[in-house]
């Protein structure tokens, strides 16, 4: 009997931490995703970074790998290219910022490390100089 009442104590000590509830993980925020041809208008939001409207509605901030100072110089136009080829947009893997050149060109590749999208409000608190 001593023997059996060891064995579930034993049993019951294995059991606890996997009977234990488990933990919450807090919820990641729900990927926003658009079409590269969604695009209407953009900003330089400094020389790192640009902010991109997207269906004339949703702003989207765009942080560059690093400096891209061709930014100031491009006038209204530049481009995007997508990265695995497909024209929808997630992360900043998925896509690169082009910067033409003056005079032509090879256009300047700066790489988008992180997208997010800003709320109204965010949108509302850019300088007027950054708003898509």
């Amino acid at each position: 009997m001593k023997a059996l009442i060891l064995g579930f104590a034993g049993l019951a000590m294995l059991a606890g931490p996997a009977a234990a509830a488990p933990q919450s993980k807090p919820a990641e925020p729900a990927r926003q995703c658009f079409y590269s041809r969604d695009i209407t208008s953009w900003r330089e939001a400094g020389n790192q970074a640009v902010n991109l409207q997207v269906n004339n509605r949703d702003v989207y901030h765009l942080e560059l790998m690093g400096p891209c100072p061709q930014l100031r110089f491009t006038g209204e136009r530049i481009g995007v290219k997508t990265r695995r080829g497909d024209p929808i947009i997630c992360g900043g893997l998925d896509i690169d910022v082009l910067v033409p050149q003056p005079g032509g060109g090879l256009p300047t590749i700066c790489p988008v490390t992180q997208i997010t999208k800003l709320t109204p409000d965010e949108v509302k608190a850019l300088p007027k100089g950054q708003r898509p």
